[in-house]
């Protein structure tokens, strides 16, 4: 290998995969379907020679600090033939600088100006250290100029993402994010008027923000409201009828809803079997023993329900002509049908809507072990 070997040098970009630098796990929840093939750029920051005893070989070895995404940084060391020079992709940087992009009277138009040149050409100017990290300052509304006019919805929209040049943004996954509470407020479909979310309750009361100050109904009970009854029921039957074919004790309602209690009781502990949580020993001096004993259910009995339970009537056969795919939707399909049909009977929407899942991380595309984010 040359000495001349620019990945030799303190604060040469080089180039390595993920799965080389973190670990495959960590890659599948990070860079999904991409967890092998994905590349990241790292500076280095030193290299090493070592001399194998048995043949006197000189391996090199290259610790670099390696950008992840999401503004982690990773300090890893490997073999320098794992490691590569990081080449920029010529074919995409313009040879001179970008003029600036003279104001317009129609600011429709700016959404025909490309903005990717400028974000690469920045990528040249900008040293290793400034491109992992965020804005200084917060993340703030784009606003539009004093006194400018903006014609349209679509318009003033186009002038707050690209008509502003120091707009702040964060980067995430090669995507720039703005701030922009105003876009939210738009009424693309024509303006809704405002109303208050509401449960109907059986004896005809509709419970809403601030209607049960004196706490009049428990958690348990706005549980009961929200789940389908006649779901209880089903699930009792279906579930009873494989207790019996092992000679397990039938299971009540009560039962059902404990079982349900325990489940959501889980989710507050952390464990890596299930018969930790009816463990009676304290993990440490700081954190109490679960025993789950005291629930009232055993580990065997819990067990039992586990493997047996049922959601939905599936046919004990896959009929001839039905596709396994529609076979095996049958473990849920009724459940969800009871509980949209009780949703759509019982609670009463207000003028607000959220996107699924919007709170959840998005790691890429089959991010979180190949699979979508929902």
């Amino acid at each position: 290998m040359s000495e001349g070997d620019s990945r030799r040098k303190i604060g040469a970009q080089v180039t390595a995969k993920a799965c080389h630098v973190v670990h495959l796990s960590e890659c599948a929840r990070r860079y999904g379907a991409l967890r092998t093939t994905k590349v990241v750029v790292g500076t280095v920051v030193e290299v090493n020679n070592t001399r194998k005893a048995p043949n006197n070989r000189v391996s090199t070895f290259i610790t670099a600090d390696f950008d992840i995404g999401g503004g982690s940084v990773k300090r890893s060391t490997l073999n320098i033939r794992s490691v590569k020079l990081f080449k920029p992709d010529q074919s995409t940087v313009p040879s001179s600088p970008a003029a600036p992009i003279p104001a317009v009277d129609n600011a429709d138009t700016d959404l025909a100006v490309p903005e990717q040149e400028e974000g690469e050409a920045v990528l040249q100017e900008t040293s290793p250290d400034e491109e992992l990290e965020f804005p200084a300052q917060p993340m703030m509304e784009i606003g539009i100029a004093a006194g400018e006019q903006v014609a349209g919805p679509t318009a003033q929209v186009a002038m707050q993402v690209w008509g502003v040049e120091d707009a702040s943004f964060v980067m995430a996954h090669e995507t720039k994010w703005y701030a922009d509470k105003q876009a939210t407020l738009i009424d693309i479909n024509g303006s809704v008027q405002s109303k208050q979310f509401g449960i109907n309750t059986p004896i005809g009361d509709l419970l809403g923000p601030d209607s049960d100050i004196d706490g009049k109904y428990s958690r348990l009970q706005y549980f009961l409201l929200m789940f389908p009854p006649d779901q209880l029921s089903a699930m009792c039957q279906l579930t009873n009828v494989q207790l019996v074919q092992q000679n397990k004790h039938c299971m009540s309602t009560g039962e059902l809803l404990r079982f349900f209690g325990i489940l959501i009781l889980a989710t507050k502990f952390e464990f890596s079997s299930r018969s930790q949580l009816w463990s009676t020993t304290a993990p440490s001096k700081y954190i109490p023993a679960p025993a789950f004993g005291k629930t009232g259910m055993s580990r065997q009995r819990f067990d039992d329900l586990w493997r047996n339970i049922r959601w939905s009537n599936q046919c004990p056969e896959r009929p001839e002509g039905m596709s396994s795919h529609t076979f095996r939707w049958q473990l849920v399909d009724d459940f969800v049908e009871r509980y949209n049909n009780h949703r759509a009977n019982t609670f009463k929407p207000s003028h607000l809507i959220c996107v699924d899942e919007s709170m959840s991380r998005w790691y890429g595309q089959g991010g979180g072990g190949g699979g979508g984010n929902g």
